[in-house]
């Protein structure tokens, strides 16, 4: 058995897709002070349109804790995306808290691992939140009042 002792998280690539994250987020939803729930469509190449929805579960006065979802229409067969993400306002940084609600995501892990995520899962999961929301903000149709 192996164990991947070697694996040290890149820093600076975690600030850069953290910062990236923040801006995005804030991007997408301009009116974050004054709101606590989102939903709007996506476009995806097949041209159907899936929702996505975003929830506010936390605020505090540097963070905000919020709940990223893309439904699925066949969630019975394929669980939907959820991603927890926490902004921290003061330092323009967001970043990704856990993942199909499987609790919260570690910087780094041994590998293999009873629950089989990667050495660099975090910086994985953060760079997925990245390509998501940017996929978001080009393919969005109209903004729906949740």
């Amino acid at each position: 058995m192996a164990f991947n002792k070697g694996y040290v998280p890149n820093l600076k690539q975690m600030i850069s897709d953290c910062e990236g994250n923040f801006n995005r987020l804030t991007r997408l939803l301009p009116d974050l002070d004054d709101r606590d729930t989102w939903r709007f469509g996506v476009e995806a190449n097949n041209q159907q349109v899936k929702q996505v929805s975003i929830k506010v579960v936390e605020r505090c006065k540097y963070t905000v804790t919020m709940v990223v979802a893309q439904e699925s229409f066949m969630e019975e067969w394929v669980p939907k995306a959820t991603i927890t993400v926490r902004l921290y306002r003061d330092a323009h940084m967001a970043e990704v808290l856990s993942f199909q609600r499987k609790g919260s995501i570690r910087q780094a892990y041994d590998y293999p691992n009873d629950r089989m995520f990667q050495p660099d899962e975090k910086a994985q999961l953060n760079g997925f939140l990245g390509e998501w929301l940017e996929f978001c903000l080009g393919a969005r149709r109209s903004l729906i009042q949740a």
